[in-house]
């Protein structure tokens, strides 16, 4: 109670004190302990850089893995609803040597968009271009990878350029004026991030062409066939001759469709399959295939890595289960070189629970420290990873500094600090009672010997 404005009453006082007691009381031997163990561990100094090591190899290897698979297998594509989007490829099936993806040619591209408008959107793709960029100012001539692309790619994959605009029907002839689309990488790296560099004029193979947009800083095509390291796109009517464009043998494309809402991709599949043996009936040659492969446009990006990817990632959860174990190990062996120390504590009175606080503390430290130092691991293997595997499909989508690598993270450590604390908190257990035991024979050898 407050009898005056600033006046306090002296049971309001004694119960301030109190609460203020209690709080020393419980807070000032958790900071004892703390510190007490931080000089423990160091003055063990083999004892605990070998287990922050372990810890920290198997918490970064798992979550250096876990961004991998996160990024390449799980994220979705950085599409407008990606889920509606497909990959279409040719098949041979009188030829089983072939694989059952081949690229497309230009003349069944055309007749697959005749006989499915209505039920999806059809996108023609070549990555496999290259141009060179020539001399201007100060800056030296580069080859760059490069793609063909039909007008509408962007519209298909819901794609919106962040400076200027997309490709137009009009751009997608062969006598327009010749255009081209940078990505983001490119127009920092080489241009500097100048934005009136839409309307300009670079030479491309010593070809002039004027810059229409710039792609968003996150779009990056995803196929199997490439695309990763591709810099500028141009319209593929414009680019590649009128024979390939009319051609049913010179397989050079990719085919990307997305489904009208409510079509599934069966239908479409079955459509085209049928379409295709038709084709190869009409046009019995043999570099005409005589069947359609459809898949969703995200497995067809993962398709080579899946496998490979996973069961890296099942061992490395092997590889934090052993590290758990190694900790576990070495908690027990220093344990069983402390028995005297422990046996001398509980002599002198110390509580169980106070040395279970102990144990607890030390290896809360060791798994703190494990933990950053695995993060700062895998965030090096992370940057080294995608240094020297540039041209993996979605390698782009890799980033360890992210909620759920964080989350991971966060996850792997109380992993590993539970199965720490557990093995440290038994084996506590079990020496405090080998001590109690041990501190009462030594007392009945005293009393006898008195």
């Amino acid at each position: 109670m407050q009898t005056q404005e600033g006046d306090v009453t002296p049971d309001l006082q004694s119960e301030k004190a109190l609460h203020s007691h209690g709080a020393t009381q419980w807070l000032e031997p958790l900071v004892y302990d703390i510190r007490h163990r931080i000089r423990a561990l160091l003055r063990a100094p083999g004892f605990t850089s070998t287990a922050i090591l372990i810890m920290a190899l198997g918490i970064g290897v798992n979550i250096s893995l876990f961004s991998v698979v996160r990024g390449v297998l799980w994220t979705p594509l950085p599409y407008r609803e990606p889920g509606r989007l497909v990959a279409l490829f040719e098949q041979d099936t009188n030829n089983k040597d072939l694989s059952s993806r081949l690229p497309v040619d230009a003349g069944s591209f055309a007749e697959w968009q005749s006989a499915t408008q209505g039920i999806a959107q059809f996108a023609l793709v070549s990555t496999w271009q290259h141009y060179n960029i020539s001399a201007e100012g100060n800056r030296l001539p580069e080859q760059i990878d490069a793609a063909w692309c039909s007008w509408n790619l962007f519209e298909v994959l819901g794609v919106t350029p962040s400076l200027g605009r997309s490709f137009t029907a009009e751009d997608d002839r062969p006598d327009a004026q010749a255009t081209v689309m940078l990505t983001a990488l490119l127009w920092q790296r080489r241009y500097g991030g100048d934005r009136s560099i839409v309307g300009r004029t670079i030479w491309l193979d010593s070809k002039p062409y004027i810059v229409i947009g710039v792609l968003p800083a996150s779009f990056q095509f995803s196929g199997s066939f490439g695309g990763n390291t591709i810099r500028a796109w141009t319209a593929v009517r414009h680019e590649a001759p009128y024979q390939l464009m009319r051609s049913f043998e010179d397989h050079e494309f990719l085919a990307i469709a997305r489904l009208a809402s409510g079509t599934s991709m069966l239908r479409m599949a079955g459509r085209l399959d049928a379409l295709q043996k038709q084709i190869r009936a009409e046009r019995p040659r043999t570099g005409v295939h005589d069947s359609v492969k459809v898949r969703p446009m995200l497995d067809d990006a993962v398709a080579e890595f899946r496998a490979p990817l996973y069961s890296l990632f099942a061992f490395t959860g092997c590889v934090l289960a052993i590290a758990c174990l190694n900790v576990a190990g070495l908690t027990i062996a220093r344990m069983a070189t402390r028995t005297k120390d422990v046996a001398i504590r509980v002599g002198l009175g110390a509580g169980y629970f106070r040395l279970v606080r102990e144990r607890l503390i030390e290896s809360l430290l060791l798994s703190f420290g494990g933990g950053a130092g695995g993060f700062v691991l895998a965030l090096g293997a992370i940057r080294w990873f995608v240094t020297i595997r540039p041209e993996m499909t979605r390698v782009g989508q890799i980033d360890v500094v992210n909620g759920c690598s964080l989350s991971s993270c966060g996850t792997y450590v109380k992993e590993l600090r539970t199965a720490a604390s557990n093995g440290s908190g038994s084996s506590s257990q079990q020496r405090t009672y080998d001590a109690r035991q041990s501190a009462k024979r030594t007392l009945q050898r005293t009393r006898h010997a008195s």
